[in-house]
């Protein structure tokens, strides 16, 4: 019962940007100050959104307004500390900043590797971070990837474009988006409209 909670509030965490502008949300340049304040109003936004919803678990608002919350008090959008969030907040917080760190998204150039955002996450825990979380986060990911919780000194290029995981079919439409490597940039080909027929 706790894990199907947990799984809910990880889906809809992130419902409240339904209501931040699409041209924030996929804006190019560095975000201005106003598109920061709108951005920064998704969770309370997703909070409000969700709660009509009847017989819906408290945890799942908790986790939808608090995931931007941070132990220390710097986060938002109630600049509540550890001892005030929900433990699920608290994992989704690490969850959701591992994801940000590792994910190309419009505004950036580069994005972290696994072991990169691991180090990074380490490196906040106590502070922002819960660091029972952040090592249950990267105990999940060695499970994944034993050598993502660490730097490797290098990476073998015959482990690229292997499979590691079992793939299941789906029907889905999908759209492309052609990364290629320039330097220490990444560059945007013309996306694409694609089916996907299996995911790991």
């Amino acid at each position: 019962e706790q894990i199907e909670l947990y799984r809910l509030a990880g889906m809809v965490h992130d419902v409240g940007k339904i209501f931040v502008a699409e041209e924030i949300l996929n804006k190019r340049e560095r975000l201005s100050d106003d598109d920061w304040h709108a951005l920064k109003s998704h969770p309370a936004r997703g909070a409000d959104h969700l709660r009509p919803v009847k017989d819906l678990p408290d945890v799942v608002l908790r986790v939808t307004l608090e995931h931007h919350e941070r132990l220390n008090g710097t986060g938002y959008p109630m600049g509540i500390q550890g001892d005030k969030m929900h433990p699920m907040s608290k994992l989704c917080a690490v969850v959701d900043s591992f994801d940000a760190m590792t994910a190309l998204r419009p505004f950036k150039t580069s994005t972290c590797s696994f072991a990169e955002a691991i180090r990074r996450l380490r490196e906040e825990a106590g502070s922002k971070y819960d660091p029972d979380m952040v090592e249950a986060w990267a105990n999940l990911m060695r499970q994944v990837d034993p050598t993502c919780v660490e730097v490797p000194a290098e990476t073998p290029a015959e482990r690229f474009g292997r499979r590691a995981h079992e793939r299941f079919n789906v029907s889905c439409p999908a759209r492309v988006h052609f990364l290629t490597r320039a330097g220490d940039r990444w560059i945007e080909q013309s996306p694409f409209s694609a089916k996907v027929h299996n995911l790991s």
